[in-house]
């Protein structure tokens, strides 16, 4: 345990923690769910950690760990009132502890977040955009020819070896939470017997997430994103496009989509060239990567 002051203690999350965790998430507006939570809690157990002050939560920080190749940290939250004590340095040196021995840790920081990660030797790597929209109307065209369709739990090997060429590790059981909460959200493209792109998405306590969407060329991209976002459905989403991506975000723009934020992706001293980027169109969320 690593202790602030005498009545504030760095400790390991507990399932009775994630009311706690909610509220503050719910302070800022962001858009998880208990689900994500739980999600992060049950695959990732050491790396869920709270800031405890006499048994109130006014903190937490968690790291989703694929294949200790690479660790994506998220959920960096500190109660208003707690500003200012050293607790966001207190939080993300202890998984920056626990961590050690990764080969790449990363995050995707909110402006009020950076200057915080710069200072413990975070490094900027690129930004990205997040865009919303209620009902958008993205033209179902069919540019690659092959027609999107439902992405279902027995894909889910051939899902996990595309994201493995695409994005550099295996994240089985990222892509699994997708497949099992977000039915009717999740597509595919199969061409000649393979898939050759597919778009994921999360129910959100704000939002429909849109992410991670992954695809051989950008047609293949809006194709599975014109049948993800589905104007008959009242809903709105949300999703976190990298900013060299110009042609697919002026073309969610022109289907009613608007830009409301930017992230900014950040490494721990060192980056190893994991992926392919020139195929990720769309991230998992900053809590995922």
């Amino acid at each position: 345990m690593n202790r602030i002051e005498t009545s504030t203690v760095i400790r390991e999350m507990q399932a009775g923690d994630i009311e706690s965790a909610m509220k503050l998430k719910d302070a800022e507006n962001w858009n998880q769910t208990e689900a994500d939570w739980r999600h992060l809690l049950m695959h990732n157990p050491q790396l869920c950690l709270v800031a405890d002050v006499e048994g109130e939560v006014v903190g937490t920080v968690t790291a989703a760990k694929f294949e200790n190749e690479l660790a994506w940290i998220g959920m960096m939250l500190v109660a208003q009132k707690m500003r200012g004590r050293g607790l966001s340095k207190a939080l993300l040196g202890e998984i920056l502890r626990r961590l050690d021995g990764c080969a790449v840790v990363k995050l995707d920081a909110t402006p009020k977040g950076l200057p915080i990660y710069e200072r413990l030797g975070f490094i900027m790597e690129r930004t990205i955009h997040r865009l919303e929209a209620t009902a958008p109307v993205l033209a179902r065209t069919m540019r690659h020819g092959a027609v999107p369709e439902l992405a279902l739990p027995g894909d889910l090997e051939d899902l996990v070896a595309l994201d493995r060429r695409i994005y550099g590790v295996g994240r089985g059981t990222l892509i699994q939470f997708c497949l099992d909460s977000a039915r009717g959200h999740c597509w595919l493209v199969r061409d000649a017997g393979s898939i050759r792109g597919f778009v994921l998405g999360r129910p959100g306590s704000r939002n429909q997430y849109i992410g991670p969407l992954e695809a051989e060329s950008l047609d293949i991209a809006k194709d599975l994103l014109a049948f993800a976002s589905q104007p008959n459905v009242p809903s709105r989403y949300v999703i976190d496009v990298p900013t060299d991506r110009i042609d697919l975000m002026e073309w969610l723009i022109s289907g009613g989509f608007s830009l409301k934020r930017t992230l900014y992706r950040m490494h721990y001293r060192k980056s190893l060239l994991i992926g392919d980027e020139t195929r990720q169109y769309a991230i998992a969320g900053p809590e995922f990567g």
